[in-house]
């Protein structure tokens, strides 16, 4: 598992990486608050070859190659407690998922992201290419 504390309040938050799927890995990519309990923002799975969604399956995932993603959310008192999710396969065209519903529409700020294996079973997932951003003027 990594984690990293963004601590972001407002503004558009952008969080873009790459994945290289193991056929066995089981990746988890959310966002949270520091509430307790937390509230859980931008969330979707890879698992079995499919990329899953709040709302259910978006599109299949191949394993053994490389697939960028970026995740966009507007946090703060501003946000519309939806996300967008651009898909984007190594040599392939980009697919993008808006409106997506946070997990936990109470969420205001990104205090932790966290990228993680749920695997029960020995598998591996890589990461490349990690940006956050926000447009907060005062960050």
């Amino acid at each position: 598992m990594l984690t990293v504390a963004p601590n972001h309040a407002t503004g558009v938050t952008t969080c873009s990486f790459d994945v290289w799927l193991e056929p066995k890995a089981y990746f988890v990519h959310e966002w949270r608050d520091q509430a307790s309990p937390y509230h859980a923002g931008p969330t979707f799975t890879l698992k079995d070859g499919k990329l899953v969604g709040p709302t259910g399956p978006l599109m299949d995932i191949p394993s053994g190659q490389w697939v960028h993603y970026e995740v966009t959310a507007t946090i703060g008192a501003a946000t519309t407690g939806t996300w967008t999710l651009k898909v984007t396969p190594t040599g392939g065209a980009t697919k993008a998922f808006t409106n997506l519903p946070f997990r936990s529409k109470e969420l205001r700020t990104v205090n932790w992201i966290g990228f993680i294996s749920n695997a029960n079973e020995p598998s591996a997932f890589f990461l490349d290419q990690l940006s956050l951003t926000t447009t907060d003027p005062n960050r």
